[in-house]
């Protein structure tokens, strides 16, 4: 148990208030959840959007060094049912403010670890993707395009090469309940070169979903980043946005593209950072007229 998360749980004890930081913050939000389950406070947009906030609290005390049972003691004690749903929350008003705040833009990035999600919501016109992450060492965005038969987790790019397909590969909860550090806080360097392979899972705990298909040309060349390049892209199973909401936000996700061999000539990596954050917002009512401004939440 990390030093803050100590402090906090002996000055509860006392029956002090604890001071702020982000502590006090996750126990409020977890605090939150629970009266929201027992009393219904808020709609389901701005409880997914909670779920996922106190998913990034928990985290960030995660990779302070808490141990999951520490975090599981901590969330019973803070998570409890409230004695009565008439009583002023801590913070109720400030999350509801928060989010309405969030929705009267069409542009909002949730910062990860180090890669953001940004989540777009328009009027007028569809935008090419709902929400999105751009690669940062290739052109290419992995996201959530709005497809005919509906939403579709989807890889498009800028690439010289020729892959057949595409294959994400992301840690399987059901058979390692929490992300692994690949560099032994710090100590090593992070696999693949790249900080976002850093937290993941082992070989035995790997999901591999393979891409359904490949998107139109037109519509890959619409999605991928401006670039000199041939645009690809690859839509992925519905069980693939699954996949991905079930990560901790430090899970790094990987994706293979894959030869017509079947060797890997070339590996991109994403962040499952704030996804379902930005997911949640798409639930929002949208502002009205659509404003220009792009704002930052964490």
């Amino acid at each position: 148990m990390t030093p803050a998360i100590a402090a906090l749980l002996a000055t509860t004890l006392a029956h002090q208030p604890a001071a702020p930081g982000a502590p006090e913050t996750y126990a409020q939000r977890v605090a939150l959840l629970a009266a929201d389950e027992a009393c219904e406070l808020f709609s389901p947009a701005e409880r997914a959007l909670l779920a996922a906030l106190a998913a990034r609290s928990r985290d960030d005390a995660a990779r302070a060094g808490d141990a999951p049972s520490d975090l599981d003691r901590f969330e019973r004690r803070h998570g409890g049912a409230p004695e009565s749903c008439d009583e002023d929350f801590a913070g109720a008003m400030r999350h509801r403010d928060h989010t309405l705040a969030l929705s009267e833009t069409h542009e909002i990035a949730f910062p990860g670890l180090h890669q953001d999600w940004v989540s777009e919501r328009r009027h007028r016109s569809a935008p090419p993707w709902r929400v999105r992450q751009t690669a940062r060492s290739r052109p290419a965005m992995l996201g959530v395009h709005a497809g005919e038969e509906g939403d579709v987790l989807a890889l498009a790019l800028r690439t010289a090469s020729s892959p057949a397909f595409a294959v994400m590969v992301v840690r399987d909860p059901a058979r390692q309940a929490e992300p692994l550090d690949f560099t032994a806080g710090g100590l090593l360097p992070a696999p693949y070169d790249d900080a976002l392979s850093a937290w993941g899972a082992a070989s035995g705990a790997e999901r591999r979903i393979a891409a359904s298909g490949r998107l139109d040309p037109d519509i890959a060349a619409r999605l991928a980043p401006a670039s000199g390049e041939t645009a690809l892209g690859y839509a992925f199973p519905d069980q693939a946005i699954d996949a991905l909401r079930a990560l901790a936000p430090r899970d790094g996700v990987r994706i293979e593209l894959v030869g017509a061999r079947g060797d890997v000539i070339d590996t991109l990596w994403f962040e499952a950072g704030m996804f379902n954050a930005a997911l949640a917002v798409q639930a929002l009512p949208l502002p009205e007229p659509d404003p220009t401004q792009t704002i930052a939440s964490r």
